[in-house]
This record gives structure tokens, sequence and C-alpha cells, in this order.
């Protein structure tokens, strides 16, 4: 991200004021998508675990009713 920031203030040089509105917008917006991507993701395992779990504990419990 320092690199892609140092690489930005040469090319908007003449306008430090748009290089800090784009950075900060980039920022947010990529902490933003971060963090729905890792919440989708883990809702997702936890709805399919949640599904697939009851199912395939009732089916081992069937077979084997000692353990």
């Amino acid at each position: 991200m320092i690199m892609i920031g140092r690489g930005m203030r040469h090319k908007y040089g003449a306008n430090p004021g748009l290089y800090a509105r784009v950075a900060r917008s980039l920022r947010s917006f990529m902490l933003v998508a971060m963090l729905l991507g890792a919440g989708s993701f883990i809702i997702l395992t936890y709805l399919i675990d949640r599904c697939l779990h009851p199912a395939g504990m009732d089916r081992v419990e069937k077979k084997n009713p000692i353990a």
C-alpha cells in the first residue's frame, strides 16, 4: 500500500489535495470491501456448517449408537 501511495504521489504531485482525497477514499473502500468479504465468508461457512452438521451427526448416531 505504501508503494502504491508513493507512485500515486508522483502522478498527483501538482494537486496534493486530490491525491489525499483519492488515497483516503481508496483506502476506506478497500477496508470496507475486506470487512464485507470476510464477514460474508464467515456467515456463509457458518450457515453451511449449520445446514450440514446436524444431518451428519444424526447419521453417525444412527450408525453407531453405542459411541
